[in-house]
């Protein structure tokens, strides 16, 4: 499910909002959901904290209680570097490359040029990349990466328990997470498997297995962690694919 969240304090751009999302989506049904705001408060935050499903914020700049802009660094302060962002401003000086880049914004539209066909723009591009651009966010030596599913090879657990390696077809990045969380991050993707407490392969990239050495072949590079009672699922799962 999609959830919508619309934080405007102005109820006429709330319509334009709704009036947009109807167009791109049709009409209301179990597929997305919308959630409107027009303050913010205690009670907001909660109700926040409890929305479900992929997430497309469209954050009107200035609101009581909390500008979108604060309320937008919360979120990716958070750990949330999976929903889409949309700012609404009037205050053109806001979109700039510094807050795009810092908190992943999706775009900045302003209030005073054509916003219909500019955000119906916008939510496309929001709904291709949570239908067609499955990620992982993740900070490395202090920068922050974006790296499509596909090109993961495999992640593997160092000694130290908090950090991982996630090694891609073109890069290997360190990052402070643990083995068990990256493997509730891929929990609804079936291409990739745990094969051993130390390692989580994707199948896609797989290009050979040698059960005798426990030996996992990729492009370009090889690990040997298949654990005694992964391999019958981990054979079975590649002849599925093929």
């Amino acid at each position: 499910m999609i959830s919508f969240i619309l934080y405007e304090d102005e109820d006429q751009m709330r319509k334009i909002y709704k009036k947009v999302i109807l167009r791109v989506m049709g009409p209301q049904n179990k597929s997305y959901h919308l959630n409107e705001f027009s303050y913010y408060d205690d009670e907001v935050e909660s109700q926040l904290k409890s929305i479900n499903g992929h997430k497309i914020y469209i954050l009107d700049v200035e609101v009581p209680g909390k500008r979108g802009i604060d309320l937008a660094r919360e979120i990716r302060n958070s750990g949330d570097w999976d929903s889409q962002i949309i700012m609404i401003t009037s205050h053109e000086e806001y979109g700039t490359i510094g807050y795009m880049t810092k908190l992943l914004m999706l775009d900045f539209i302003s209030k005073n040029v054509n916003i219909e066909k500019e955000l119906e723009n916008t939510l496309n591009v929001a709904l291709n990349i949570i239908d067609n651009k499955k990620s992982l966010t993740f900070i490395s030596d202090g920068e922050m990466h974006q790296v499509p599913h596909n090109d993961i090879l495999y992640i593997e657990k160092m000694v130290n328990n908090n950090k991982c390696h996630i090694v891609t077809k073109g890069k290997t990045y360190l990052i402070r997470d643990t083995i068990d969380h990256l493997k509730d991050v891929f929990k609804d993707n079936y291409d990739f498997m745990k094969t051993h407490r130390s390692c989580i392969v994707n199948l896609k990239n797989i290009t050979s297995v040698d059960l005798s050495r426990n030996i996992i072949f990729f492009e370009n590079a090889q690990i040997d962690l298949i654990a005694k009672d992964k391999k019958s699922e981990l054979k079975s799962r590649l002849q599925e694919d093929s």
